[in-house]
């Protein structure tokens, strides 16, 4: 045995995603423990949360932690974990960016769906009663074929039903909770392209058989269905049967249409069918899995023969309760279930749930030349192999009935419309089902089954994607032939001798048949396999019997990979296909030990991520990670050869009072062998941080982040903590060589001041005074962990900043948050508050390798009704070369608030992480001729600004014209789904006039803003076409083309419009003094990219009764660079109405104007 206690060497380069340029803002989830979750993708698309318990019936207090990357994070408390160990609890029920995809956030949904399982075999009324008595659950469905029952938990009291159901859970009373996972809905050519005119010319049209149409629902009106439909029941929490999407009107249809409103050209498979409908998706197109298991319910009780699914949800092995509802139902009622294989792609395996059930006929699409769609799922399914997809059918540009009031898909006219997907494909194959279920009416699902997919036409597609081929309606009916639909030999993980199963052939003929025998198995990449034996090569069924043989893989002769193929057979009139897979994908033994600090085994059951570094999406074998739940200190698992880099935390003590917590790893361990692996956290260091000046720790996040080599994944151990805490430590590491291994270490230390809770947040915030100074510490370790981890700053190091935090409102509170970036870090949200206005000194530690976001967010305190908020934020760098410097002073919300063009500095165009700013005031777009107007919030201190995605109107109105022709522009809000203003320029060069009315943040009088400026501003400027490319550091604000299902916005160019900015010398609650003399700042130009003409002139006026009389400002000497300083004359404040309005004029070189009218621009006192 190998035995290793950690791993060494130097990192591959990893390419940084291009991320969205705003910060997000956060998302609560509520988690089935009653903790609330704030999360959001920081501006690098990585996970970023805080967390705020609830109240515990013990009263203890819970801790946090963190792990995954921004697809699959999670966030557990720390009493979840034994639960989660025994498997009693779904880690999906704590996976943030999943749930939120599922539209389970607080705002979105106010219950989690779940599936309460249950020990033994209750029945539906026990089930039901159990389920009931919980507290906090509604809408209680009871699933027999699962042993168990969904429910909706309320939310606001999730607490009440976790602490009942961690006293049942430890009594057995329930043995599962599981998340209901949402579900989703995934001819005139295709249905002559099956042969399905072939059978109708003999007869068979599926008269006499029930398909149920499990859905969005069917519009019974519709001509092509009319009388067609002999039930339907409603299972979602919409008010009627009836489908508000098109999807399952158009699935009813190809399954069983006339044809009526096309003459007959878009005629359904099997028109003579009988279809009951059960709706299972809402007219949004999702569903839960309860909703899907009570619906087959339903359909088997009903007389449903074939029951078609074209639903998927997410990717299981087979085990799932969707799934097991499916194998339990077609074992007990015969019925045939023929689901979509979905809609992923060739990334596989990928087979989503509930097609990856052993039972289901599993279809995937094909185009009208039976060719592989490119969306289609492949196979096969995860864990053990099993062939799926079994078939193919036609799922691409597929025309069939359009449900009255839809619009799914490319409308073809109102009674019809065209649609992509394995949905599509699915009902080809249900249709199918009937024709020969007609034809054969003794044949029960599973033969129904073996028949389609045994005499399935070869397309020549890989078997993992395919099947036997695609659906041959003809072959199928003609053949009274057929053999098991497929073979599976499974994972062969710790098999010693050959894995057997057995081919079935069976004979409806009067007469015996002799068939040949032939295998053909290969890997993903099409090299021929060995290891494969037939019992025979020739066998032959007698008449009206069956024969069966053997079919073996001897795990000894095969090597490391997944394998499948086809075993076919031919006679007189017949060929035969079924498929086979198998694998083997562990062979090796690997012991994972936890010591902690005394050297005894760990005893917090703290999950182990074990992830496969080696993992080849291309040729998978094995699992790109692999969670290991320990007991007493030791987790087993196996694994294939190759790489291996297993993490945890080890918590000493008891919650909430740990005496340490430990991120251990160890990193690139080579498998070839039964392994033994020890995280042993006597060998980790502390982190700690200390700053020139006395400080109290306000903030400290950390997250060791572990990239694979050949994913675009990370995996991260994070946490957090808000003031003095357990000390946190981390094992050291060398640099990974086939990919990163990376430790971010994140402190916010600020000047000491009493800390007090927020009100509105039952005390789970604090704020504090502005603190006269904040250190921003990120010690970044980008691949390798030192063996020295507590670091002393000094003002050498750091970059300094005197910030003035502008308020009008003497109650705000500031939320700050420094968020630091680099390629290989995980990152976390670092945020603390205080009371605004006032002045810090923010020092940032200098590195070459970070790009920073720096937000701030103003908020009441305490809120009224409505509690509004104002972000900005920049993008910057601070770099080694400014260490030991200060910068020139901020003003961060200064009067006036006003829309426009983000300009950022110079140097973060050329930052780390190649992130960018969205581009406004540009023309480009797919044809060059789109205009989007600045419509961005902006801030005084350079850079700082926020680009709100709709609706912009909030903030801004629009109107523009072509000052050549007299033309208005209609603007369109439509453009790219962005709720941006866009213009349609003409494509030639021409003049326009703009005019915005920018109302920013005119609705917040009283709460946030005093002075709620409104202004009016006008301008004209010249436009023309340009192919120029944007510049670095932006992204067009509007997208160019899609590549890939991403908008791309590379091209386009900074227009020459005036852009206004201001330095009123305002104090910070923006007031300037009455009755005297005022001086203010004023600069005009155009962005720093338009490469605008000079400004020539600029005049600036005041009023202070409301804009009834203006006073010219006098400039204190001439305008210089676009910058003009003048003297304001403030009357007593008697004799004003308490503010001063602004107006302002400028012209360029080139004739281009702006005029800018700023009411109630600063207050007066």
């Amino acid at each position: 045995m190998q035995s290793v206690t950690g791993a060494a060497a130097a990192a591959a380069p990893v390419s940084p995603w291009r991320p969205p340029s705003a910060p997000a803002a956060d998302t609560a989830v509520t988690l089935i423990t009653g903790d609330t979750i704030q999360y959001h993708l920081d501006s690098g698309g990585r996970p970023v949360f805080t967390a705020t318990p609830a109240p515990r019936s013990d009263g203890r207090t819970v801790a946090f932690h963190a792990e995954g990357g921004p697809g699959d994070f999670h966030v557990y408390p720390d009493d979840a974990v034994p639960l989660l160990s025994a498997g009693v609890l779904d880690r999906d029920l704590f996976d943030l960016p999943g749930l939120v995809a599922q539209g389970l956030s607080d705002a979105a949904s106010d219950s989690i769906p779940v599936i309460v399982g249950y020990a033994g075999d209750p029945g539906a009324a026990r089930l039901r009663a159990d389920t009931d008595a919980l507290p906090a659950t509604e809408d209680v469905v009871a699933l027999a074929s699962v042993d168990g029952a969904g429910a909706a938990v309320r939310r606001a009291h999730a607490a009440s039903f976790w602490s009942a159901l961690t006293a049942r859970s430890l009594d057995r009373r329930v043995a599962s909770v599981s998340l209901d996972h949402r579900v989703t809905a995934v001819l005139d050519r295709s249905v002559p392209q099956i042969g399905a005119p072939e059978a109708w010319a003999a007869g068979y049209t599926g008269a006499g058989v029930t398909v149920a149409v499990l859905d969005t629902g069917v519009d019974a009106t519709h001509p092509d269905l009319a009388g067609k439909i002999a039930a339907e029941q409603n299972f979602t929490a919409d008010p009627t049967a009836a489908d508000g999407n098109g999807h399952g009107t158009h699935v009813a249809s190809t399954i069983a249409g006339s044809g009526s409103a096309s003459n007959g050209r878009y005629k359904g498979v099997a028109p003579d069918a009988k279809l009951i409908s059960g709706k299972v998706l809402g007219a949004d197109g999702n569903g839960l899995e309860s909703w899907i298991i009570a619906g087959m319910e339903w359909a088997t009780r009903n007389g449903a023969s074939v029951v078609n699914l074209s639903v998927g949800g997410r990717v299981t092995d087979g085990r799932d309760p969707l799934a097991r509802a499916v194998d339990d139902l077609t074992a007990r009622t015969g019925t045939l279930f023929v689901i979509a294989a979905g809609n992923s792609g060739p990334g596989g395996p990928l087979i989503s749930t509930p097609g990856a059930a052993t039972s289901a006929l599993t279809v995937g699409a094909v185009d009208k030349g039976d060719a592989m769609a490119s969306f289609s799922s492949r196979g096969p399914r995860v864990g053990d192999h099993a062939v799926k997809p079994e078939i193919t059918a036609p799922g691409v540009n597929i025309v069939a009935a359009r449900a009255k009031g839809t619009a799914q898909g490319t409308p073809v006219d109102a009674f019809y419309t065209a649609l992509n997907g394995t949905s599509m494909a699915t009902p080809h194959v249900a249709g199918a089902a009937a024709l020969l279920r007609q034809a054969r009416p003794d044949l029960s699902g599973p033969a129904l089954k073996d028949a389609l997919v045994s005499a399935a036409a070869d397309k020549g597609a890989a078997w993992f994607a395919q099947g036997t081929g695609r659906v041959d309606v003809p072959h199928a009916i003609n053949t009274p032939v057929r053999a098991s639909a497929s073979v599976n030999l499974g994972d062969l993980t710790t098999a010693t001798a050959p894995s057997t199963a057995t081919l079935t052939y069976t004979n409806d003929t009067g007469t015996s048949l002799p068939l040949a025998l032939t295998a053909k198995v290969a890997d993903r990449t099409g090299v021929p396999a060995t290891g494969l034996s037939l019992s025979a090569t020739s066998v032959t069924v007698p008449a009206h019997g069956s024969a069966q043989i053997a079919v073996s893989v001897d795990p000894a002769a095969v090597a490391q990979g997944v394998f499948g193929g086809t075993i076919t057979a031919t006679g007189p009139g017949v060929s035969l296909r079924t498929g086979v897979g198998y694998g083997l994908s562990r062979e090796n033994r690997l012991t994972v030990n936890v010591v902690d600090s005394t050297g005894a085994a760990a005893s917090y059951p703290w999950p182990i991520v074990l992830m496969h570094d080696d993992y080849d999406p291309a040729n998978p074998v094995g699992r790109p990670q692999y969670l290991l739940g320990p007991e007493g200190g030791e987790a087993t698992e196996y694994v294939p050869d190759g790489v291996y880099t297993a993490m945890t935390t080890v918590y000493e003590g008891t919650a909430p009072d740990f005496r340490r917590a430990s991120l251990l790893a160890a990193v690139e361990v080579r498998v070839t062998g039964n392994t033994a692996i020890t995280l042993d956290a006597r060998a980790a260091v502390e982190l700690a941080a200390r700053a020139p000046q006395a400080t109290d720790m306000r903030m400290h996040s950390y997250a060791m982040t572990r990239h694979w080599a050949k994913l675009d994944l990370s995996y991260s151990m994070a946490g957090y903590a808000i003031g003095k805490t357990y000390p946190v430590l981390a094992s050291p590491a060398a640099p990974g060589a086939l990919a990163p291994i990376s430790l971010h270490d994140h402190w916010v230390l600020a000047q000491p001041k009493p800390l007090r809770p927020v009100p509105y947040t039952n005390g789970q915030l604090s704020y504090s005074d502005a603190p006269g100074y904040i250190y921003n510490l990120q010690f970044a370790y980008l691949n390798g962990v030192p063996a020295n981890l507590s670091r002393a700053v000094t003002n050498r190091d750091l970059v300094s900043t005197r910030v003035l935090y502008h308020s009008e409102n003497p109650g705000a509170l500031l939320q700050r948050a420094y968020t630091a970036m680099a390629p290989t870090l995980g990152v976390l949200w670092n945020p603390i508050i205080y009371l605004v206005p006032g002045e810090v000194t923010e020092y940032v530690l200098a590195d070459d390798h970070l790009t920073w976001d720096r937000y701030a967010n103003l908020f009441r305190n305490p809120s009224a009704s409505v509690q509004y908020t104002y972000p900005l934020y920049s993008r910057e760098t601070f770099r080694s070369a400014e260490a030991g410097t200060r910068r020139p002073d901020e003003h961060w919300f200064e009067a006036p608030a006003r829309v426009g063009a983000l300009d950022v500095p110079d140097p973060f165009r050329a930052n780390p992480m190649g992130y960018t700013r969205e581009a406004f005031a540009i023309r480009g777009g797919p044809d060059g001729d789109q205009f989007l107007p600045g419509a961005q919030a902006l801030g005084n201190a350079p850079g700082s600004g926020m680009t709100y995605f709709g609706p912009a109107d909030m903030y801004a109105r629009w109107r523009m014209w072509n000052t050549g022709t007299g033309t208005e522009l209609p603007v369109d809000w439509s453009a790219w789904g962005y709720a941006l203003p866009v213009f349609h320029l003409d494509p030639a060069a021409a003049g326009y006039r703009l005019e915005a009315v920018d109302r920013a943040p005119a609705d917040k009088v009283g709460d946030l803003f005093r002075t709620a400026p409104t202004a009016t501003t006008v301008w004209t400027f010249r436009s023309a076409r340009s192919d120029a490319a944007v510049p670095d550091g932006y992204v067009c604000g509007v997208p160019n083309r899609i590549d890939g299902g991403y908008w791309i916005g590379d091209v386009c160019r900074f227009q020459p419009l005036i852009q206004l900015g201001y330095d009123l010398g305002l104090d910070l609650r923006d007031r300037a003094p009455a009755g005297r003399a005022h001086t203010i700042t004023v600069r005009a130009g155009t962005h720093s990219q338009a490469s605008g003409p000079p400004v020539v002139s600029l005049t600036v006026e005041t009023s202070t009764d409301g804009g009834k009389t203006w006073t010219a400002a006098r400039p204190t000497g001439p305008m210089r660079d676009g910058t003009l300083t003048a003297i304001v004359k403030h009357p007593p404040l008697d004799r004003t109405d308490g503010f001063v309005w602004l107006r302002v004029k400028a012209a360029d070189a080139s004739g281009g104007t702006v005029e800018s009218t700023v009411q109630r621009a600063y207050e007066l006192t």
